[in-house]
């Protein structure tokens, strides 16, 4: 049994995590820790210490792993302090804000021997389990191109996502695809990088983004990310290239279908639900830190790459910012 204490318990926080760490086998919650008080107030569980800090939290509790689920620009000191303090770690995407403070963090995980994990749990949903193993076996060849469309709906008017896109942009959830690309085509490090954008007035990152980017291996990378579709308009197209074929995503019902020179086949998409994805991140981590290993689990590096494309397409689109929807 592993014990966890959960940083930050907002809406995401409680709605989403808290029901994930129960839901996982081998996980015990035991604290949590919020500055806010009527946060803390909403955690009536028996036997979970409620703190106002997690310097507080530590100073009574040493748990095997931190969960931080707080604002992205305090990602990185919160778990700075609980790997410092020998604790595992796992941090809501963004890792943090700079790629400095990414580094730091992979730097303080590796001196303290201790696992630091980035909750990119997209990685787990089942077609994408597939379509790594397609390519895995072969049956796309060559992968040359990955292409992401993603329209959805932010609500820009409430402070926490308005907080959120000044922080991320559109990319806050956006970085999911960013990091699936390197996930299904065996990592690599993110070569070029160009994007273009359009703003909302009194947001500093775009709401609509377009990237194009190139990884280390040579797979092109294209993503349209916009958050400004209405919710029962919302949509996403994936189309995935190799010199033996292709996959791509079809509708009613929604699956991937693989078209290739060897294998014709598809996969019903399993709808995105945090309460049924974090779990497998949390188990992910309690097997490898019971000692075995694992291919999926999202490391420090990878948090990484993803701030690193993340800002370098903002920085892309700033230069060339142009015209701002009213």
């Amino acid at each position: 049994m592993k014990t966890f204490a959960l940083i930050g318990v907002g809406a995401h926080g409680i709605h989403e995590v808290l029901p994930a760490i129960k839901d996982t086998p081998g996980a015990r919650l035991t604290a949590v820790a919020d500055v806010h008080a009527p946060n803390l107030a909403k955690i009536t569980e028996e036997g979970v210490a409620r703190y106002d800090s997690l310097t507080s939290l530590l100073a009574d509790d040493r748990p095997d792993v931190v969960y931080v689920s707080t604002r992205m620009e305090t990602h990185h000191d919160l778990s700075l302090e609980a790997l410092q303090a020998g604790c595992h770690v796992i941090v809501e995407k963004p890792m943090a804000s700079t790629e400095q403070e990414c580094q730091s963090l992979i730097d303080a995980a590796q001196a303290a021997g201790r696992q630091l994990v980035v909750m990119f749990e997209n990685r787990y949903r089942n077609q994408y389990s597939q379509i790594r193993r397609w390519i895995r076996e072969g049956h796309l060849g060559g992968v040359y191109a990955i292409h992401f469309n993603h329209f959805w709906r932010g609500v820009v008017q409430q402070p926490r996502r308005a907080n959120l896109l000044n922080a991320a942009g559109t990319l806050d959830c956006g970085i999911h695809y960013l990091d699936l690309a390197r996930f299904l085509t065996g990592g690599g490090e993110w070569a070029q990088v160009d994007a273009l954008g359009h703003w909302f007035e009194g947001l500093d990152r775009p709401i609509h983004l377009s990237i194009l980017a190139q990884l280390s291996h040579g797979v092109t990378v294209t993503l349209n990310d916009s958050m400004t579709v209405p919710q029962d308009r919302k949509c996403s197209n994936f189309t995935l290239l190799g010199t033996k074929g292709l996959v791509r995503d079809f509708q009613d019902p929604y699956r991937y279908e693989l078209s290739s020179d060897t294998l014709n086949a598809s996969v019903l998409s399993e709808p995105s639900n945090h309460v049924q994805e974090i779990p497998r991140v949390l188990a992910d981590l309690i097997n490898v830190l019971d000692g075995a290993s694992s291919e999926m689990l999202p490391t420090g590096i990878d948090g990484l790459m993803a701030q690193t494309v993340t800002n370098a397409a903002h920085r892309s689109a700033a230069e060339r910012r142009g015209y701002s929807p009213s």
